[in-house]
């Protein structure tokens, strides 16, 4: 049910979005924490933006949408949840059901979940999602009548609706677009804390529609940033009422987007493309906004990357043969304990001086057991100088080890 609106065209942003949409709710589907926006059901006891992530502030109806949501509360989660909660509330039937119901407060998780509490209530996914694996919200004797389970949720979904379109955003002025070229959008008006932050894309007409590709975030350098729901407006150039709204996207698209991305960098959307269409042919001369309901400072989680040697080559040459029986000060072999299946290859894997020779991975290992800042703490030379206990014992010359592995160490020629 939407409010009424001059909506004289639409936004449309490719057909791949119903699939996305209608994958979150199945009990079998995929529960991705990145849909959880300041609260984490996955983890319940994260933090929370009073209101819920939908950027909900204040106004009077915000207690009467609770209230209706505590009225069907318990039907729902019995509904969605499934036998003993195995489903949509704690996912212990399927660990890839999204767990849009979670405790500690279920209301708090399903509107941290995207694409639930959404402008539009017909295009919300609990709405949208059809039979599957737990049944649908409208599998009531008789759906239509007003205490069905699938009615009280629309209801619930309207007033949060009303709620959601009561809120002004920060948005960005609006703007031109250059047809047949590349757009640069500055989003500063829509950021918090973040400066530096643009929306880019290529832009061109199809037939009298208005296409736009490869749009990507932009960051300055030294800040990652966090954007969620970004919502397009179509300005006319002319309006039959001044007063009138501006023609917003009626599907809401980017409701599911909640991307964080790394200073310095051009990141493509999840979804790098939109076309305006509508009964009116789109004029040169309209111009574009664009509100977000977040646009913020955000850190980006990087994988860990494995330490590897400066010079493997200088490894092999050097270092190998001290490990191998051939050393000069200190002969040791250490391959009868750290070759593959040795008992000591679990703790330091010295397979790459075997039979088959990979020196890189050999040294990276080595390198695990060294201390660059103070060489003499090394645990390779501290397990066979004796300060350390090691199965294999230590080597008779330890003064020839230190000073060798020490030379090893220092000046960063090796490790």
């Amino acid at each position: 049910m939407k409010t009424s609106r001059n909506v004289r065209s639409v936004l449309v942003f490719g057909t791949i979005i119903t699939g996305v949409i209608t994958a979150f709710v199945a009990c079998s589907d995929s529960g991705d924490d990145g849909n959880f926006n300041g609260y984490d059901p996955n983890h319940p006891g994260g933090p929370v933006a009073e209101g819920g992530s939908t950027g909900e502030g204040g106004g009077a109806n915000l207690g009467a949408a609770e209230a209706l949501y505590r009225g069907l509360q318990k039907d729902l989660e019995t509904k969605c949840g499934g036998p003993g909660g195995g489903c949509h509330v704690n996912a212990t039937s399927s660990s890839m059901a999204p767990r849009f119901l979670a405790g500690p407060d279920s209301y708090k998780s399903i509107k941290a979940y995207n694409g639930i509490v959404v402008k539009d209530v017909y295009s919300s996914i609990i709405v949208t999602k059809g039979v599957h694996e737990g049944g649908s919200i409208y599998d009531d004797a008789n759906p239509d009548a007003s205490t069905s389970l699938g009615k009280r949720v629309e209801a619930w979904l309207y007033q949060e609706s009303v709620n959601l379109q009561a809120i002004v955003l920060p948005t960005t002025p609006a703007f031109s677009v250059m047809l047949n070229a590349d757009n640069d959008v500055d989003l500063t008006k829509v950021a918090t804390g973040v400066t530096g932050v643009h929306l880019k894309f290529h832009a061109q007409m199809v037939g009298t529609s208005l296409e736009l590709t490869n749009l990507a975030l932009t960051t300055a350098a030294g800040s990652g940033v966090h954007l969620q729901h970004p919502i397009f407006y179509r300005v006319p150039a002319t309006k039959k009422n001044p007063a009138d709204p501006d023609n917003e996207d009626p599907q809401d698209t980017f409701s599911n987007t909640d991307i964080t991305v790394p200073g310095g960098a051009t990141t493509p959307f999840p979804v790098p493309f939109a076309i305006f269409s509508g009964f009116d042919p789109y004029l040169p001369t309209d111009k574009l906004r664009i509100e977000a309901a977040k646009l913020e400072p955000g850190v980006v989680k990087e994988a860990a990357v494995a330490a590897m040697c400066s010079n493997p080559t200088n490894f092999q040459n050097m270092v190998a043969p001290e490990l191998t029986g051939g050393g000069n000060s200190a002969p040791v072999n250490c391959m009868n304990c750290h070759n593959t299946g040795g008992s000591g290859n679990g703790a330091l894997d010295l397979s790459g001086l075997g039979n088959t020779k990979n020196y890189p991975a050999a040294c990276a290992a080595v390198l695990n057991k060294i201390d660059k800042t103070t060489p003499a703490n090394s645990k390779i030379i501290q397990k066979l100088d004796g300060t350390l206990s090691h199965a294999g014992g230590a080597v008779t010359n330890k003064a020839g080890w230190q000073t060798d592995w020490k030379g090893f160490i220092m000046g960063g020629t090796i490790f």
